[in-house]
């Protein structure tokens, strides 16, 4: 019908021009949530609010060319008047969180962005998995991970104390987490759908990359993290960035933005591979991003580190 009449200007328009019985209200509803719609006039939440009288419209449209009472088209330009185009209903914009929450209910995936990107920087800072196939995990080791917490199941275990698993979804994948019954008589009033929390735990013996399950200790909000896991400022210096001069505008930098956060410089080590580091007893600093990026973009992305 597109390709034979043109492209669809109203979601009236394309209920006058498609099979209703084919393309009912649940598949327009669909079509809205998911954005397939976003190209013709109106937003998400006023299309949505109008489905019933499109479809209404529609269908009178549609009796009526039947009937030969009046043409396709000229239904479009309402010349005899007898069945007038609806307006699109008012309605209250969609959040692009409720945006993005209808696109993966109808979808299974979001397609216009992530709820976790306004969290990026946050996430990619204090996360310490990559969810890449090289990585090494070990049932030892003390990971971090943040993201938002879905598809929870509380249940009790053997002594009648209340224990909790839920999955996690991350920007570069996707984790279960088991809060056993001591971490969740601590943490489980955070345990929410669609929260935005840090997990820090260790891996059960069957995680690897591909099925990351972390067994909980602590649960923090992502409000917090900052203040919460940082404690050292991390900088490494190469031989050109370290004479005196270089050290003094550091230190200039570093006394704009204090804070609580140790800092701990990395220098060359002359006779052996590993740096130098060397404690700044003198001042703490801020664990902002925005003093993070000022520092990144000066010693390099990789030469600076929170840890």
């Amino acid at each position: 019908e597109r390709k034979k009449s043109g492209t669809y200007k109203t979601i009236f328009d394309l209920c006058s021009r498609v099979d209703l019985q084919k393309v009912n209200k649940r598949v327009l509803e669909s079509l809205i949530m998911s954005g397939s719609l976003d190209s013709i006039e109106g937003k998400r939440s006023e299309q949505f609010s109008s489905v019933d009288d499109a479809i209404k419209y529609g269908q009178q449209m549609q009796n009526q060319i039947n009937l030969n009472q009046v043409d396709l088209f000229g239904a479009s330009n309402t010349q005899n008047g007898l069945i007038k185009t609806p307006d699109l209903q008012p309605a209250q914009t969609w959040s692009e969180k409720e945006s993005l929450k209808k696109e993966a209910e109808v979808l299974g995936l979001y397609v216009s962005g992530h709820p976790l990107l306004e969290h990026s920087d946050d996430l990619e800072e204090f996360t310490t998995v990559s969810f890449e196939e090289s990585q090494d995990i070990s049932k030892n080791d003390n990971v971090t991970i943040g993201g938002m917490i879905t598809r929870i199941v509380k249940k009790f275990d053997r002594r009648n104390r209340q224990m909790a698993f839920f999955e996690m979804d991350c920007l570069g994948g996707h984790a279960e987490i088991v809060v056993f019954s001591d971490c969740f008589a601590l943490y489980g009033h955070l345990i929410e759908e669609e929260s935005v929390v840090f997990i820090r735990g260790k891996p059960s013996e069957t995680s690897d990359f591909s099925d990351l399950k972390i067994i909980s200790s602590e649960i923090i909000p992502v409000g917090e993290v900052r203040n919460r896991l940082s404690q050292k400022i991390n900088i490494n210096l190469s031989s050109a960035e370290s004479d005196s001069k270089d050290i003094d505008e550091l230190m200039n930098i570093c006394k704009s933005n204090k804070g609580n956060c140790k800092l701990i410089f990395h220098l060359p080590n002359e006779g052996s591979p590993r740096p130098l580091k060397i404690l700044a007893h003198n001042i703490t600093v801020s664990s902002s991003n925005n003093f993070l990026s000022l520092l990144r973009s000066k010693y390099g992305k990789d030469n600076v580190w929170i840890g």
